[in-house]
């Protein structure tokens, strides 16, 4: 209560109607060689293959945050903002380049059922040391820093784009199963 005057917590938007768009995007470009080994056993039918690989090198980063809210004021009047709820002014784009790896095993088998037909199976794994998602740019809200609240302040200053982009590393895997068919 300020002054006898309820303030809700979450309060409504101003005007009557609003626009409002976030936008961000990710790239993470790399750049190395890549050494492996691979080595298979066959004994009758059946057989096993195992390939490893790993990448050492860079990894170029660059982040795009984008953001702008247009009002419809009661006033039938417009105003147009820099800025979404979570994409804040300031937020330009942001480049880093840094060391990773990259790690991939995969192990295969496959066994010949009938001379023309192969039933295969397979397993992937396969990681990087250093990425950068999109959902790691998107951080809390400020409701004065949004521009469609009654509680926006101008005076407030931005979040603006991270010193650093965030990041970690990041695992895929994958399994894979079919059938051969020789004729």
């Amino acid at each position: 209560m300020l002054d006898g005057t309820v303030v809700p917590s979450n309060p409504a938007p101003v005007g009557n109607a609003m626009t409002s768009l976030d936008h961000f995007r990710i790239s993470n470009t790399y750049y190395a060689p890549q050494l492996g080994l691979s080595a298979g056993l066959t004994y009758g039918p059946c057989s096993l293959g195992v390939v490893g690989k790993v990448g050492l090198g860079l990894v170029h980063q660059t982040a795009k945050t984008q953001g702008g809210t247009a009002l419809l004021l009661e006033d039938a009047t417009t105003a147009a903002y820099a800025g979404g709820v979570f994409a804040q002014p300031g937020s330009g784009p942001v480049s880093e380049d840094h060391f990773a790896a990259i790690p991939e095993i995969a192990v295969t088998a496959s066994c010949r059922l009938t001379p023309w037909l192969r039933i295969r199976a397979g397993y992937e794994l396969l990681g990087i040391s250093r990425l950068t998602r999109a959902g790691s740019l998107v951080g809390g809200v400020d409701s004065r820093q949004v521009f469609q609240l009654s509680s926006f302040d101008p005076g407030v200053p931005s979040s603006g784009p991270p010193g650093r982009l965030p990041g970690g590393s990041f695992w895929a895997q994958g399994l894979t199963c079919g059938l051969e068919v020789e004729y």
